[in-house]
């Protein structure tokens, strides 16, 4: 069973990804990791969506996640807009169980925050608004591609993957 995490920009997806899969021998993926593997390893993820722009960058991780071709017991950590794409969505959920980690809004929002780079959707001098329009547009998203809702709520990576390996589990 392959696993698919969704969820905001900055909700820890990477970072449990590569917990689960060192913990659980499970393959590790990132797709912004294959983003900028194939535009420009010398860029970070959201230089290359300001060097490209919204469109070109939806399109190239719409190619990359179309070309995902999984072996069993892989764990994929999305970037937080790919789940806007109903193709994504799609491809990914052919691919394995979503799960979405839900992340509190005071705790994404002084991640986002302490980003070296703060992505396009935020206004710098309106951040709290920015990020209450980001979650609201995104929230109902996410929890209808998932299978699965994990809140992240004063959890440790070690909970949380405990949390996914438990509804893998579930799955069989």
């Amino acid at each position: 069973m392959n696993l698919i995490l969704c969820g905001y920009k900055a909700s820890g997806k990477t970072t449990i990804a590569k917990a689960f899969s060192l913990n659980y021998q499970y393959k590790f993926i990132d797709t912004d990791d294959l983003i900028i593997k194939a535009y420009n390893n010398n860029l970070l993820i959201g230089e290359i969506y300001s060097e490209l722009g919204s469109e070109k960058f939806i399109e190239l991780e719409k190619n990359i996640i179309s070309k995902l071709n999984l072996k069993e017991n892989s764990i994929i950590a999305t970037g937080g807009g790919a789940f806007n794409n109903s193709e994504n969505i799609k491809k990914l959920k052919s691919l394995g169980e979503v799960i979405y980690l839900k992340v509190p809004k005071k705790t994404l929002t002084k991640r986002i925050k302490s980003l070296k780079i703060l992505p396009r959707f935020i206004d710098p001098n309106k951040i709290d608004d920015s990020i209450n329009q980001y979650l609201s547009s995104r929230d109902e998203i996410y929890k209808k591609a998932s299978d699965f809702v994990i809140d992240t709520q004063d959890k440790t990576i070690s909970e949380i993957i405990k949390k996914i390996k438990e509804t893998r589990q579930c799955y069989g």
